[in-house]
């Protein structure tokens, strides 16, 4: 679908890797510190909103896309994503993370306006 509504740019080349990857959304206040336990941005540094920041240790390789301070994105090879799961969790235990469907995620952002990052 992206690949047909990308327009024509000499040089370049589109290549479809959908299926090739999962996408696991951190979602909520608790975000960036489960992201900085969970150990998956380097030593010191945060998410930025509209940035690919290389993902570390249990999820490498892995791209964290940021959307706002509370609405994280973590793309993952496919291959890697039941581990890169199982340790998300883990790390989110203590802050009381849970699972919720598309639907839940649909009516927070119908009610939530974007967070500006620090």
């Amino acid at each position: 679908m992206l690949a047909a509504a990308a327009q024509p740019v000499p040089g370049a080349s589109v290549i479809d890797l959908t299926d090739d990857y999962a996408a696991i959304a951190i979602v909520g206040p608790r975000a960036p510190r489960l992201v900085a336990d969970a150990g998956l941005l380097p030593a010191g540094s945060r998410p930025l909103a509209g940035r690919f920041v290389p993902a570390t240790q249990a999820v490498r390789p892995g791209l964290l896309l940021c959307r706002d301070a509370e609405r994280l994105v973590l793309l993952v090879p496919a291959a890697h994503a039941r581990a890169a799961w199982a340790h998300l969790m883990a790390a989110g235990r203590p802050h009381g993370v849970t699972c919720v469907g598309r639907e839940a995620l649909e009516r927070l952002e119908a009610v939530r306006p974007p967070v500006s990052l620090p």
